[in-house]
């Protein structure tokens, strides 16, 4: 659970001129939703300093408190809403790449915290590597050991190439998944699912290049705007985003099928059912567990994580937009995006627009790490995001994970003790 912070605030109340100090809550940061065509762009916060703290309080104090003021007048205080808990707990949040500023190194031998990303869109690890996706550098890039950082592929232009390492080129890369040695990427400008090898080759496993949707032959089947992916004994799972559908690849036979989703509807966006019969708006995430047999979904305009099992479709947590951590059908999600679970089964949930990462165990929702939006290393619910948008954890059961930390342009780390 994440502790209450406030800024005191000074007030003249009432004709009698009673001043009074009273606490505002600025702990939840209930933004509006943001069309998720932004995080194709990797569009950036509001313009302000490139460096130092920055919070977004969505009102004007008037005051000068030496950070960054954001308003956003059009945002009800009474919409915020905190959960308080004054058990202790441990953990921080640090930052292990990237220094904040936008730009696209590829150069060899530079410091891991001295790396420019324009927008980190995904993460995978596994063991001691990490995988990223930088959306508008077209590169995934490996970072060993939180030490040393190299390109894994992409030329850096946008466009469409199979081949070599550093001359194939990726247009908006996001989703990561990995499978012993082989990397597999949602290309999703490019609507298509590349693979790289471990020497840094590159191919097309699934999709035609051109958006639409078609089931079949991998090469010939189309997606649109595959956004992320997961990968379970030679099956990928892809969260086809303008499809509002969960696409799979049959690795061995070379095939694409919809496991769930209708298709994007004009009305009733949201239904639970049947697999032919669900409806998903704008799917994001996708996770598939150690047997399996569940599939969970960041759904992200309709703010709900949703789990595919035993051919249906139901809500795991969430519903309406906005911030609130509890039982889980009653919690609040706010545009989700890349998620991930572990051996036990616990959802880890990158929630973008709370600037904040959570967790579902047990029927429960709680927040992991961050509290308000803006950029702050220390302890992990004082910590601040500004739209996370992927999680990676390295093992089954971590004590710490990353998270690509999109508009802040770094890669933390979550150590939860």
């Amino acid at each position: 659970m994440r502790p209450l912070i406030a800024l005191v605030i000074a007030a003249a109340v009432g004709a009698g001129g009673c001043h009074q100090i009273y606490p505002f809550d600025v702990s939840a940061n209930n933004d509006s939703v943001v069309d998720l065509s932004e995080l194709d762009a990797g569009r950036d916060a509001p313009a302000g300093r490139e460096q130092g703290l920055k919070l977004d309080l969505g009102v004007d104090l008037g005051v000068d408190l030496g950070v960054d003021l954001v308003p956003k007048p059009d945002r009800p205080l009474l919409d915020q809403k905190v959960l308080v808990d004054s058990t202790p707990v441990t953990g921080k949040v640090t930052t292990i790449a990237g220094k904040g500023l936008p730009g696209c190194t590829a150069l060899t031998n530079v410091p891991p915290l001295n790396w420019s990303f324009t927008y980190p869109a995904g993460v995978a690890a596994q063991g001691d590597d990490l995988w990223i996706a930088d959306q508008n550098c077209h590169r995934i890039y490996n970072l060993y050991k939180e030490n040393t950082i190299v390109v894994v592929a992409g030329s850096g232009s946008a466009g469409y190439a199979d081949g070599s390492s550093l001359t194939a080129q990726f247009d908006g890369p996001s989703g990561i998944a990995v499978a012993g040695q082989i990397l597999y990427i949602a290309d999703t400008n490019n609507h298509s699912i590349r693979k790289i090898d471990a020497s840094g080759f590159v191919t097309t496993v699934a999709g035609s290049g051109a958006n639409g949707f078609k089931d079949g032959p991998a090469l010939a089947a189309t997606f649109n705007k595959p956004m992320a992916l997961a990968h379970h004994s030679g099956v990928l799972y892809v969260a086809d985003r303008l499809n509002c559908r969960i696409r799979v690849v049959d690795l061995n036979n070379k095939k694409v099928s919809t496991l769930a989703g209708q298709g994007c509807l004009s009305t009733n966006k949201f239904a639970d059912g049947a697999v032919n019969a669900a409806r998903f708006y704008w799917p994001t995430g996708v996770a598939v567990d150690s047997t399996g047999k569940k599939i969970y979904v960041s759904d992200s305009a309709n703010h709900r994580i949703r789990l595919i099992s035993g051919g249906v479709v139901s809500t795991l947590a969430g519903g309406k937009p906005g911030f609130l951590d509890g039982k889980a059908s009653q919690a609040m999600f706010s545009s989700p995006a890349q998620i991930a679970v572990d051996g036990t089964g616990q959802v880890y949930v990158a929630d973008r627009d709370s600037h904040r990462i959570r967790l579902i165990s047990g029927g429960i929702v709680s927040t992991v790490a961050g509290s308000v939006k803006g950029f702050l290393d220390g302890p992990r619910l004082k910590a601040w995001f500004s739209g996370p948008v992927s999680v990676a954890l390295p093992t089954a059961n971590p004590v710490e994970f990353y998270v690509a930390d999109g508009a802040n342009r770094r890669i933390r780390k979550i150590s939860l003790k």
